[in-house]
Parts: C-alpha cells; sequence; structure tokens
C-alpha cells in the first residue's frame, strides 16, 4: 500500500471548516452580433436548420454548385432543358435558374422554370435561337443570390461570422411562412435576418410576418431589398424592418446583394467605451453600387420620406466612400442610434439584474433581500447598467437615481425634472408594499423603471449666411 504523506487539512476533527460560496460577473450578452442569410435552396443544408460561416470559402461546401445541361432546345415558344444529373427540384414547382455557357448565346439568361422531370425543366422564351451547338450549365438563382449575400457580407471587414438559414427551395409566400415557422420554433436565434430579394415580391406575406416584430420589446429585425415598385407598399410604422434598394445597374446574377454590407455593420457592432455606438447614417459600405444622384432627384427626395435606405457617396463632404443613407428602419429612426440601443437597454439591464439576483440568492455573507435595501441594490444596478449606456455613446445625459412613488414620479416627469436627464427610479419598499399588498408573498417588485433619451447623430445641418456691404453692420 502506498503511504501518502500527512495533509493537516484532511484531519477529521479539524479546528477551522471554510466554507467557499463564489459570486459569478455575467458574460456578455452576443444576441445582437447573431445575424443570417436566408436561403431559399440556394444550400444543402436539412431545410429549417443553419450553418455558421466565418468566411466565405466556408460557404463553398454548401453552395449548391452548377451543373452541366445535356441537352437544350426550343418549340413554340418552350425551351426544354435536359440535365446531366438528377437536379434534385421539386416537380412541378417553379424556380429561378441562370442558365450560362449555350450557344446560341439567346438561350442564356435567368429564367422562371417550371420543373417537368427529375432531369428535366422547361422555361418560355419568344423567339428561337436556333439550334445549339455548344451545351452550357444550369444553376439555382437562389444559390447565385446568397453567394452573393456572402460575397458582400465577407466583404467590408474580417472577423464578424455570420449564419446561413436554409428555408427550402419554394415560393416567396411559402418560405416567408417557412420563416415564420423557424421564428416560433427559435426565438430570439438572431438579431438579424437579410432576406432573399423575392420576399419583397409577396407583400401580404411579408406584411404578416412583420406584423409580429412591431411591439417593442421585440428584438428581431428583417433585412429586405424593395424596388422602386413596390417600397411604397410597406408601412411606416414597421420598426423591425429595414428596407433597402439598390442601384439599377445591380445585376441578380451578379456577386453584388447591396443590403448585406449594412447587414454586416448592422450585426458586427459590440458597444464599448471605445467603440462607442455610433449613427448607421453615413455608415460607409465597400464593394457596393451608388445610387444613380443624375435624373433621380425625386425619387431620392422620396426614398428618405418613405424610410427607405440606398447608397450614395459622401462627395459632399470631399469624402468619396460609399455610405448608407438615412440608415433607417422602417419607422424613421436610425438604426443604432434608437432600437438598437433600446435593444442593448432591455437585454443588458436583464441580465445586469438577473445577475445581481442570482448572486445574491448564493452569497451567505450579504443575500439580497426583498426589502429597502436589497431595492436599493437592485436601483444601483439599473444606474450603473446607464451609466455604461452613456459611457458607450448611447444616453444623452447624466444618470440620476431617484426613489419616487408612481405619482409623485408622474408629478416629476409632467414638470421637467428630468429634462436632459437619465433617471434610473425605484419605488420605496414600503410605498410600494402598500399599493400592492400581495406582491410581497410572492416575492415580486414592479417597482423599478428607468427614463432615458437615446444618443443620437446629425441628418442635416442648416447655416445660415448673410453678406453684408456695410461695415458697421
Amino acid at each position: 500500500m502506498t503511504t501518502l504523506p500527512l495533509n493537516p487539512l484532511n484531519d477529521p476533527n479539524p479546528i477551522v471548516t471554510v466554507q467557499v460560496s463564489t459570486v459569478l460577473g455575467p458574460v456578455p450578452n452576443g444576441y445582437q452580433q447573431m445575424g443570417a442569410l436566408v436561403s431559399h435552396g440556394g444550400t444543402s443544408i436539412a431545410n429549417q436548420d443553419c450553418s455558421m460561416l466565418s468566411e466565405l470559402s466556408d460557404l463553398d461546401s454548401l453552395l449548391i454548385q452548377p451543373d452541366t445541361i445535356a441537352s437544350i432546345s426550343w418549340t413554340s415558344n418552350v425551351v426544354t432543358v435536359t440535365t446531366t444529373n438528377a437536379h434534385n427540384l421539386s416537380i412541378g414547382t417553379s424556380t429561378d435558374i441562370l442558365i450560362s455557357g449555350c450557344v446560341p448565346a439567346g438561350y442564356n439568361g435567368d429564367y422562371t422554370c417550371t420543373i417537368t422531370g427529375t432531369h428535366a425543366f422547361t422555361y418560355p422564351l419568344n423567339s428561337n435561337p436556333g439550334a445549339e451547338t455548344t451545351l452550357g450549365t444550369y444553376q439555382r438563382m437562389s444559390a447565385i443570390e446568397l453567394y452573393a449575400m456572402a460575397y458582400t457580407f465577407f466583404g467590408q471587414r474580417r472577423g464578424q461570422s455570420v449564419y446561413v438559414l436554409e428555408l427550402g427551395e419554394n415560393t416567396a409566400a411559402n418560405a416567408i411562412a417557412a420563416l415564420q415557422t423557424w421564428l416560433e420554433n427559435n426565438p430570439l436565434s438572431f438579431y438579424g435576418y437579410l432576406c432573399p430579394r423575392y420576399f419583397d415580391t409577396s407583400l401580404v406575406a411579408v406584411t404578416s410576418l412583420l406584423a409580429e416584430y412591431q411591439n417593442n420589446e421585440a428584438m428581431t429585425y428583417f433585412w429586405i431589398t424593395t424596388t422602386i415598385g413596390s417600397y411604397t407598399q410597406y408601412s411606416r410604422t414597421q420598426k423591425c424592418a429595414i428596407l433597402g434598394v439598390e442601384a439599377p445597374t445591380v445585376s441578380k446574377s451578379g456577386t453584388e446583394f447591396t443590403l448585406a454590407a449594412a447587414f454586416f455593420w448592422g450585426i458586427q457592432f459590440k458597444a464599448t467605451t471605445v467603440t462607442r455606438v455610433a449613427p448607421m447614417c453615413y455608415k460607409y459600405l465597400y464593394g457596393v453600387t451608388t445610387y444613380p444622384v443624375r435624373n433621380n432627384g425625386p425619387l431620392l427626395i422620396a426614398l428618405k420620406a418613405n424610410k427607405v435606405n440606398y447608397v450614395r457617396t459622401g462627395a459632399e463632404g470631399g469624402i468619396f466612400n460609399n455610405m448608407i443613407y438615412p440608415g433607417v428602419t422602417a419607422d424613421g429612426n436610425d438604426y443604432f442610434n434608437w432600437w438598437w440601443t433600446i435593444d442593448w437597454v432591455q437585454i443588458t439591464v436583464n441580465q445586469n439584474l438577473s445577475n445581481a439576483i442570482i448572486n445574491g440568492s448564493n452569497n451567505p455573507l450579504a443575500p439580497l433581500y426583498y426589502d429597502q435595501d436589497g431595492i436599493n441594490q437592485l436601483l444601483a444596478v439599473n444606474a450603473q447598467t446607464m451609466t455604461s449606456a452613456g459611457e458607450f455613446g448611447m444616453v444623452n445625459g447624466p444618470v440620476v437615481q431617484t426613489e419616487l412613488t408612481p405619482s409623485k414620479l408622474t408629478e416629476a416627469i409632467a414638470t421637467g425634472t428630468f429634462t436632459g436627464k437619465c433617471d434610473c427610479n425605484a419605488v420605496p419598499f414600503i410605498d410600494y408594499s402598500i399599493i400592492n399588498p400581495g406582491d410581497y408573498a410572492t416575492g415580486e417588485y414592479d417597482g423599478l423603471s428607468i427614463l432615458f433619451i437615446p444618443a443620437r447623430g446629425f441628418v442635416h445641418v442648416l447655416v445660415s449666411i448673410v453678406a453684408s456691404q456695410l461695415v458697421t453692420v
């Protein structure tokens, strides 16, 4: 038998017993940095499933690749394509497919095709291109669009991951319904969803989707590419939508998906004392096309009035970078300086208060009790949270703590006591218990409140200039 050295701490009759408790700080919540590129059949990922991309090359093994055409012919304004391999598309459905590399070139292009067999599909074409002499390839437009999303997204900066959420090849209305199902089954999985362009073609379905996330506590956002013909159909109260139009020269079969650039900045930002919250308006974008100004003055004014984003340059300030303008959600608020800030506050207040309450139940040296001292501790947590928010560039004015009854708080607000300030209030223990006599028995306390003014940036400035010939004016 091995003889172990004597450890004094193993004495069966110890002089001192040490009991250990821990107080743990909260891990930063990364929900606002979670985003998904929504695919409708562009990948091999199972429907209603997702996969993370940390760089563009991560998409290669997931993306549906181009495949070869075995034959292509035209008869009575209909082109029939036979594929070399099974295309794995559902017979009887319609989907957008890009034909390329064929000779005559009249066969090439982006078409809405009807799936007629496991190796065949058709599409309408009014003129006969002639007999084929060179066979090309076909690829699902959903795969091309997803690649453009990722290409533009990762073209902004390194270091931000994003997920691909696969909803399957489907009509726009059914794909939107599939997204609703995903959201119901996986609430608060992603802060932002970059939607396919064809979501904009089913306004009834997309409006129904947006209506579910209009409440102030909803923290889910949909980045939707709209068109000059449809942008006026959206409500100006849709806080959960970020609408954007692309320049007319942006090709659906190219590598640019304009809104993906702004989407990147929308989910990559983390507020700190060094990287403070700045407006979304005028945020630099890379690898995207500006909307042409010439002959579009009234249109661009209308886009701003209807809370629709587009890409412009900073030429007016001597800066020729492309940037997003006006950087708003569909209700007209700057993305970062309003809803993003409000969401950060509700996420962080929730986390910090929960942390204090949990630690208070696990710290026998200083347990958290439901009394005036306990309420004061929770009030201090809120005040510290809002002080941090101010240091991160989210709060306009200093933070103050008050202990007012509901009527006194209402009076203070009405008389302007908190003008230019952020107020953290807690209804005193006795006053609250008198007003809500049943809450103490259940441990319920609903007396905390925060009133703050989100900080924001400038969008437009007017300067008055007077030139005078009078020296003494």
